[in-house]
């Protein structure tokens, strides 16, 4: 009651872990290009229609370091095809594994032009101090903003 109703919800599909789009190992083993979209775009929407339904006018969040530490299986074309069925403005990708996945937004074309918010992960938890080439974090920042490619 404090704070409302929420517009945010986080669900995080496939995190550290392949869709179970194909028969193989890496998940697309066995299955045509075509067929591997069509699956991954069913399950994003799937994804995003059980918030939808729930809230309407709810935006579906979900990290992307999913992408950048399966990024053999999660090509551009992949990322594109999982996130299609997902209106933009319902949509936000917290890009947020950049000292870890540098360059996941680039690497999936600025996640095919959702929303996205760009960030780091300082401790992974069990640790509270800030830590980390706090340079790197600035000069990386300040590269970023002065793309044009970004999707912003």
């Amino acid at each position: 009651h404090m704070y409302g109703a929420g517009r945010y919800y986080l669900a995080d599909a496939f995190n550290e872990m392949l869709p179970p789009v194909g028969g193989g190992h890496d998940g697309s083993r066995n299955v045509s290009t075509a067929t591997r979209d069509r699956r991954l775009a069913a399950y994003g929407k799937a994804m995003y229609t059980s918030i939808a339904d729930a809230v309407p006018g709810a935006t579906w969040v979900i990290q992307s370091w999913t992408f950048g530490a399966d990024s053999r299986f999660w090509q551009p074309e992949a990322v594109a095809a999982f996130l299609r069925d997902v209106p933009d403005d319902r949509m936000l990708v917290l890009d947020i594994g950049n000292d870890r996945y540098a360059d996941v937004w680039k690497q999936t074309r600025a996640f095919a032009g959702k929303r996205w918010i760009y960030g780091y992960i300082y401790n992974y938890g069990g640790s509270n101090p800030v830590y980390g080439d706090l340079g790197y974090y600035r000069d990386d920042i300040a590269a970023l903003t002065a793309r044009k490619d970004t999707g912003h």
